[in-house]
């Protein structure tokens, strides 16, 4: 089940949220969760649900050893047990197939590559979550968990579960026992879902269509379309992967959860280091807090600092797909931050704001191709369409560049920027209190846009047929 399929939209989550609001206590508001959350995952398969829990399971009984442990020796043993599970569990379903075809072009081994089992949904992320889980224990940032349903809902969460973000057991625990449904609240979840659902249908999906053609094939020779196509991919998967990541935190402020944001208008940034503190930032942090900090961060000198970087950004990269595509996008982005730590950083900043945004754009757009092409000679093959001007013909991009499309296209750059909190910001508290009813037209003005937006993106998903969310597959 997707957050975008008719039967989440009109039949699951109406029917879930009525009864999430009747029942009286958080315990029974709890188990609703736990069940519906079990229904909307069995929705991709039994199979793949049966997979989650016992790999909760396991994480529990080993999260209760950690917790039992007086020594560090004897719980370091049960955590690197715990974390070889989970990961030998993703590379079983993830990467096997890709693993053992580079071993045998390596060795001249003749190991088997058919991919046999269908990953779960999510996977990905259900398995930072439980190696969070148990990382924070062993460290005794948080207490072991007895309620092994709770283990279960943190890593199940419907709005979260496939396509995050990530968060992490310290900040969900707490109001699984502690939280408030307000009316504002929900009224404020409604509207995120909203423009996250909107995000998703009307913009990622119509630019989406631009981009698949751009990388098809022949029409990529054109360079003017090669730009336009590239365009249209990095616009897609940021509207893509931040409206879902607006949906999953609407529908969790309805339930009362209160979680950190995901994105922070990525392309605005002055550096390759900014970009990554404002894209996926969930998937950063883990990477700080649980890779990156453990190997020695910054503190052991230059040269231990650029080689945990780079491990870092292999291990992003490795994340997001068995692919070499997705390595070396990641070595892009880590060999890049190597260099602005290096110095470059203190160059960068005296150059004027354009040249910096100019730098920070044109490499998160190479990289980006290499992130969306089937294989190396795929991206080498569209970088060079992107730099052959000789090829420019800008009649080929009058072809997919219709008026709705250039509509959506100019909209979604310019809501890639925060225009919209700049906005807000104008209508500053004391102008507010000056002029109340000004205050009121606005607020009943942004309540009739959404819901025609509603009502437009939810005509439109009728009538048309749409992709999965794209990080839904990492």
């Amino acid at each position: 089940m997707s957050l975008t399929s008719s039967i989440f939209l009109f039949i699951f989550f109406p029917l879930a949220i009525i009864l999430y609001i009747i029942l009286p206590g958080l315990k029974q508001k709890n188990c609703l969760l736990l069940v519906l959350s079990l229904i909307f995952y069995a929705f991709s398969g039994i199979q793949f649900a049966i997979v989650l829990i016992v790999l909760v399971l396991i994480n529990y009984i080993i999260g209760f050893a950690i917790g039992n442990q007086s020594g560090k020796k004897r719980s370091g043993f049960f955590l690197a047990i715990g974390l070889c599970i989970n990961f030998g569990v993703l590379f079983l379903y993830k990467y096997l197939p890709f693993a053992a075809s580079n071993i045998n072009a390596l060795f001249h081994w003749n190991l088997p590559q058919q991919q046999s089992l269908m990953m779960p949904l999510g996977l990905s992320f259900a398995v930072f979550k439980l190696g969070t889980y148990l990382i924070d224990l062993y460290r005794g940032k948080i207490a072991f968990q007895p309620h092994f349903h709770y283990l279960l809902l943190y890593t199940m969460l419907f709005p979260t579960v496939i396509s995050g973000p990530i968060v992490t057991y310290s900040d969900i625990a707490p109001q699984f026992e502690g939280r408030e449904i307000q009316f504002a609240q929900i009224y404020h979840g409604i509207k995120r879902f909203v423009f996250g659902f909107s995000k998703k249908i009307l913009v990622a999906s119509t630019l989406g269509e631009v981009a698949d053609h751009a990388f098809g094939g022949g029409a990529a020779a054109s360079c003017a379309v090669a730009w336009l196509g590239i365009l249209c991919y990095s616009l897609q998967l940021y509207y893509d992967f931040s409206g879902y990541s607006d949906m999953a935190l609407g529908i969790s402020e309805m339930l009362g959860f209160h979680f950190k944001e995901n994105f922070n208008y990525p392309y605005i940034s002055k550096s390759i280091q900014e970009f990554w503190r404002r894209w996926h930032i969930s998937l950063s942090s883990w990477f700080r807090d649980y890779l990156y900090i453990p190997l020695g961060g910054n503190r052991t000198g230059a040269f231990r600092t650029y080689r945990n970087l780079l491990i870092v950004f292999i291990a992003t990269g490795l994340w997001h797909g068995a692919n070499w595509t997705f390595i070396f996008w990641g070595l892009f982005h880590g060999f890049f931050i190597v260099i602005e730590k290096a110095g470059f950083q203190k160059i960068l900043e005296k150059l004027p704001r354009w040249m910096q945004h100019f730098y920070t754009i044109m490499l998160i757009l190479i990289g980006w191709t290499i992130f969306r092409s089937d294989s190396l000679n795929d991206a080498l093959q569209y970088i060079s369409h992107l730099f052959s001007f000789s090829a420019l013909n800008p009649a080929q991009v009058l072809f997919w560049v219709d008026r709705y499309r250039l509509f959506i296209l100019i909209t979604a750059i310019l809501f890639s920027a925060p225009v919209y909190p700049l906005m807000k910001s104008k209508l500053s508290k004391q102008q507010i209190q000056r002029h109340p009813a000004a205050a009121h037209a606005i607020a009943i003005l942004s309540d009739f846009f959404a819901i025609i937006l509603l009502i437009f993106t939810i005509s439109c998903t009728i009538a048309g047929d749409f992709q999965p969310f794209i990080y839904g597959k990492f």
